[in-house]
């Protein structure tokens, strides 16, 4: 699905998709037409309600702050801390199927999302010297469906496609390098820079500055 509107502001009303956690679109703003533009970010059956998330782009916060009251977090924060920036910023709590699970699937889900920052966080560290197999992009590419992060899944595509590159497999970089394109422009547009980096990456993988910055770091230290 695919909506483009010229305007100046969005705003929402009962005519726009409900906000929710547990979402099935998302949006960007092309600020060189004006033009918003919604896509699914999953299958939505037929029959089934269309919803945005109610965590908004850190542009929109700073703007709403001008306003009213609008905590910034979003889909990767823990439960609580999520419940209670949108009771703050909102006025209800949210109550969707990711939201309303009982607490021994909520404390699971927290645990994956500590994994998923905890993974990222190894894979970006480059200065540190340390290995890290390349098959933790792949763990974090599990762990982004697990928990239904379909808005996100650019950036577990991007960080599997580095974690590749840093240890020289050209081609595993390159399919994560054409997912994170091909999710990125859907969610972020195909003027967002980490979309322009990935098809640059597209291009000649080895040009990176990524490539192979693993080959040489010892496999005994991890």
């Amino acid at each position: 699905m695919t909506v483009g509107q010229s305007m100046l502001l969005l705003k929402y009303s009962s005519a726009h998709p409900p906000l929710n956690i547990y979402f099935s679109t998302a949006y960007f703003f092309d600020s060189d037409t004006l033009t918003h533009f919604t896509h699914a970010v999953r299958p939505i059956h037929e029959g089934e309600e269309i919803t945005l998330s109610c965590m908004f782009p850190r542009f929109l916060v700073a703007i709403a702050n001008l306003y009213f009251i609008f905590i910034d977090t979003d889909q990767m924060a823990e439960f609580n801390v999520r419940q209670s920036a949108i009771e703050t910023s909102w006025g209800f709590r949210c109550t969707c199927s990711l939201c309303s699970l009982p607490e021994p699937y909520v404390d699971a889900s927290d645990r994956r999302l500590a994994m998923i920052s905890k993974i990222t966080d190894k894979i970006i560290d480059f200065p540190s010297g340390e290995y890290v197999p390349p098959e933790m992009g792949e763990t974090l590419v599990s762990l982004f469906h697990q928990e239904r992060l379909e808005s996100n899944l650019a950036d577990a595509y991007k960080h599997a496609a580095l974690a590749y590159a840093a240890v020289g497999q050209e081609w595993l970089a390159i399919k994560y390098a054409a997912l994170t394109v091909e999710y990125g422009q859907l969610i972020s547009g195909p003027n967002d820079p980490e979309v322009v980096e990935m098809k640059v990456f597209l291009e000649d993988p080895k040009k990176h500055w990524t490539w192979k910055k693993r080959v040489i770091a010892d496999k005994s230290d991890n």
